[in-house]
């Protein structure tokens, strides 16, 4: 593990060489994007002066600055209790920082709406309570959710390409049924 002189968790990034398909990138739809490659090293997240307490005492995060790059495999290592579920929690809008600022491409994540911020970032929590009878390609059709209409459900060819390159990248198509 990989920690600064206080212990706290340091970014680990990978430019994605260690991934089955390097040459192609794809937009948050699911199809083929030039543009996705174009902008391949540009923020994702960038984090300003971001800072949290619970309490409102004692901070967990205090000026945290980080980048964190589009296209590339990016991981947070640090010991227990040293706030990496905090920032993943204030990243995904589950709470509110006390200071600072989140982006997301550009964007104060506050300015995006729920369905905006949900077409651009896919949130798998570590522990999660899914039915045993939900078959992998059900659970990765949720991240269609976004780009539905209220009624509709994951079906256009757009969306079986978008699941199926999910379950491709993430090499879990064997487990589909």
């Amino acid at each position: 593990m990989v920690y600064d002189k206080s212990q706290n968790a340091l970014p680990y990034e990978n430019d994605g060489s260690d991934t089955a398909d390097k040459s192609a990138a794809y937009d948050a739809g699911g199809a083929k994007s030039e543009a996705a490659e174009t902008y391949a090293g540009e923020d994702a997240f960038e984090i300003k002066g971001l800072t949290f307490s619970y309490d409102g005492n004692k901070n967990i995060l205090e000026n945290l600055d980080l980048k964190i790059k589009k296209n590339r495999v990016s991981v947070l290592l640090g010991a227990n209790g040293c706030g990496k579920t905090t920032l993943f929690n204030l990243m995904s809008k589950g709470i509110y920082p006390d200071g600072g600022s989140i982006l997301l491409e550009g964007k104060d994540i506050d300015d995006l709406t729920r369905k905006e911020f949900a077409r651009r970032v896919a949130i798998v929590h570590q522990n999660n309570l899914i039915p045993p009878d939900i078959s992998v390609r059900s659970l990765v059709s949720y991240g269609r959710t976004p780009y539905l209409n209220f009624f509709q459900t994951a079906g256009t060819q757009l969306d079986i390409e978008a699941i199926n390159r999910a379950m491709e990248v993430t090499h879990i198509k064997e487990y589909e049924n």
